[in-house]
């Protein structure tokens, strides 16, 4: 017949549980069940907290988990120490055997409190700082992006000049210079936001609002890159990473190119006039020898 033991998980600090309770508390208790038959497996579980002898916390676990955390908030009562916990798992049979009767645990004393978790308010006052600090580092992903593609576009717009620009190794170098600032800029920022992800995470396991057991360290310094969700940011950061790499290529590219020549001028057109000089004057128009032409004589008056 299949047996379960249960037990208590215990870490350092411990801290012995008192009524009502001055802080909250975490329980985390753990079970083996033994002896299944073949054709047999561990069903639907029940994990109980008894704060009295018929009065305490259950919870449904899942057939493959082995460990459970029972939170208690500051202030409970607990009307009976030791706090004992039990686990009862059922079992389902595969065709073409007959499932067999639940079996329930033996009570195991609970005396300590497994992890004391800090002050709720401090806890809170840090939650809402780091909601603000990815609000704002959201904001700077967000204006990087703007900016980069802002910077792409002039560049291309303003091609013939940079092309053309004296001083074209000097600039390089700067160009090189400001890209290392860039990117170690762009990773820095990377590494913050993904710890800040990981920290708001374990305060709301820790003030209950998230399903979990919040870890010993509630804020480590160490920032992962592909691991618990953390893979997110990190492709984040390399797409923006090759985006700059891409500006950056492009400035190169221009700066090394020769400028290219200045179209020909064509040449200016002159008008030719030609003269006739054969052509016969007018005599008519001919002034007389004195240098002055003859004034018409005026019409003669007529008499009535």
């Amino acid at each position: 017949m299949p047996t379960a033991t249960v037990s208590q998980i215990l870490s350092d600090p411990t801290a012995p549980l008192d009524s009502p309770l001055t802080r909250d508390a975490i329980i985390t208790v753990r079970w083996s069940v033994q002896d299944v038959p073949n054709g047999q497996s561990v069903g639907t579980q029940e994990c109980t907290l008894l704060l009295e002898a018929d009065h305490g916390i259950t919870a449904q676990v899942d057939s493959a988990s082995r460990t459970y955390s029972f939170r208690l908030s500051k202030g409970t009562l607990l009307p009976a120490l030791p706090l004992h916990a039990r686990v009862r798992a059922n079992f389902t049979a595969q065709a073409p055997a007959v499932a067999i009767p639940a079996v329930t645990s033996a009570n195991a004393n609970v005396e300590f409190a497994s992890r004391l978790v800090p002050e709720r308010e401090a806890i809170s006052t840090v939650y809402g700082e780091l909601n603000t600090e990815l609000r704002r580092t959201r904001t700077l992903y967000e204006s990087f992006l703007v900016a980069v593609t802002a910077a792409l576009a002039t560049l291309y717009s303003k091609r013939d000049v940079i092309a053309g620009a004296t001083h074209r190794g000097f600039m390089l170098i700067g160009l090189a210079a400001l890209t290392i600032i860039v990117v170690y800029m762009l990773w820095a920022v990377s590494r913050r936001y993904t710890r800040a992800i990981s920290w708001v995470g374990n305060l709301e396991k820790a003030l209950g609002v998230r399903q979990g057991d919040p870890p010993a360290d509630l804020m480590p310094d160490k920032a992962r890159l592909w691991k618990e969700g953390a893979w997110q940011h990190t492709l984040w950061a390399i797409m923006l990473t090759a985006y700059v790499g891409v500006l950056v290529a492009s400035a190169g590219y221009l700066l090394r190119a020769k400028p290219e020549p200045p179209a020909p001028t064509p040449p200016a057109q002159t008008q030719t006039v030609i003269c006739d000089c054969a052509r016969p004057t007018d005599t008519s128009r001919t002034p007389p020898p004195g240098g002055k032409s003859a004034a018409p004589s005026p019409p003669k008056a007529t008499s009535k």
